[in-house]
């Protein structure tokens, strides 16, 4: 699963995922270096190089890493 992209439920691009850790997947973005820790009960679906989210790209930002 580590690189593929990562879509909002409404196909927003979110970025790629860096790493697996537990329950949840990491995600870090391009550009302004953004990581986002998703629980992986918050992954619709999978296939190919996508995943696809359950959550809209504006609340997102709930799972957010500090620093």
């Amino acid at each position: 699963m580590v690189h593929k992209n990562v879509r909002s439920v409404d196909g927003e691009q979110v970025g790629s995922i860096v790493a697996v850790l537990g329950d949840e997947i990491h995600v870090g973005t391009q550009g302004p270096r953004s990581q986002y820790r998703i629980p992986k009960q918050n992954v619709a679906r999978f296939g190919g190089a996508k995943v696809r989210l359950d959550t809209p790209v504006g609340e997102i930002g709930r799972f957010a890493v500090a620093g």
